[in-house]
């Protein structure tokens, strides 16, 4: 698990000294980001098809975010999936720092969850399995993602699901662990909240947290007073309403284990036997893990990209 399909690893890809904005034909914009526009490309060579982000390096620099894009180019530039938005080039010009990505059209979950409401379980299983396998990627590299939400998972064109945003991604080692109060509010773990010492065991959370999403709707905890939804994180227990949404109890069995306060006895994380203990789950029995990561199972959903 965790390599690169052949596909893309054959993608042409010059040296930065070679490559520059001339290798491409660009086309429309398709959104922005904090730093200015993404549009899409296609490189003149390869005819292949990709997103092209514009980062205003007088912005970058007036935010004091340098460093954190120079930090998301180096996570980037070692971590390479299939359920990863991928780094293909970077380079720069008098104006701009430019990251050259996976295209992914297929939309974000927060769009498909707004425009057609919760999921059915089978499709948030599947989406969760792809996830979990870019995740376990991740912590393998030392590299905690630290803002895993529904906006940050972008489908492509066959409906595959793939993690996106890496800005305050972060590397980290038990002798190096991070503590800083980072991601969404309420995605974030109980022990983010605190600023407490913490690992990969925040990311598991931030899944568990966006799955219960996809089947309700809405979060676990949720309130637009800050305080208040900090002092739910904390304290609160998981709550499964009753209605309309059938969740099984398998999945309601596997969120409880995941959304732990205490990070040491959550599921997902290796100070709790890591994914090999969260895939002997009842909810994810059955699934052959090789086939998820060489997106050999039927997609549940192909998004619209005409």
């Amino acid at each position: 698990m965790g390599t690169a399909s052949s596909s893309e690893a054959r993608h042409y890809q010059p040296s930065e000294k070679e490559v520059d904005i001339s290798h491409f034909e660009i086309g429309i914009a398709i959104g922005s980001g904090a730093f200015g526009k993404v549009r899409t490309c296609t490189h003149k060579m390869s005819k292949t098809k990709y997103a092209i982000k514009y980062m205003s390096k007088a912005e970058v620099i007036r935010r004091g975010c340098t460093r954190h894009v120079l930090n998301e180019r180096k996570l980037l530039e070692e971590a390479k999936h299939p359920f990863i938005v991928n780094l293909r080039y970077a380079f720069k010009d008098d104006e701009n720092l430019v990251f050259v990505l996976d295209l992914r059209l297929g939309g974000d979950l927060r769009f498909h969850l707004n425009y057609k409401g919760a999921f059915p379980e089978y499709r948030a299983r599947f989406y969760f399995a792809e996830i979990a396998c870019a995740l376990e990627y991740l912590h393998s590299l030392n590299i905690a993602h630290r803002d895993v939400k529904p906006e940050n998972i972008l489908l492509d064109g066959d409906g595959h699901a793939t993690l996106t945003d890496f800005n305050v991604a972060r590397y980290y080692s038990d002798d190096k662990p991070m503590n800083s109060r980072t991601g969404t509010a309420r995605y974030m773990a109980p022990e983010v909240v605190k600023k407490e010492e913490y690992l990969e065991e925040v990311d598991w959370w931030s899944l568990a947290v966006t799955t219960y999403e996809m089947m309700y709707r809405h979060a676990p905890f949720r309130s637009h007073d800050k305080d208040e939804l900090h002092q739910q994180i904390l304290n609160d227990s998981v709550y499964f309403p009753n209605g309309a949404v059938a969740v099984s109890d398998a999945a309601k069995v596997l969120l409880s284990g995941m959304l732990v306060k205490d990070r040491t006895q959550r599921l997902g994380p290796r100070v709790n036997g890591g994914t090999e203990r969260l895939k002997g789950q009842l909810w994810l029995q059955g699934i052959n893990w090789v086939d998820v990561v060489n997106k050999r199972i039927p997609v549940p959903f192909v998004p619209d990209v005409s």
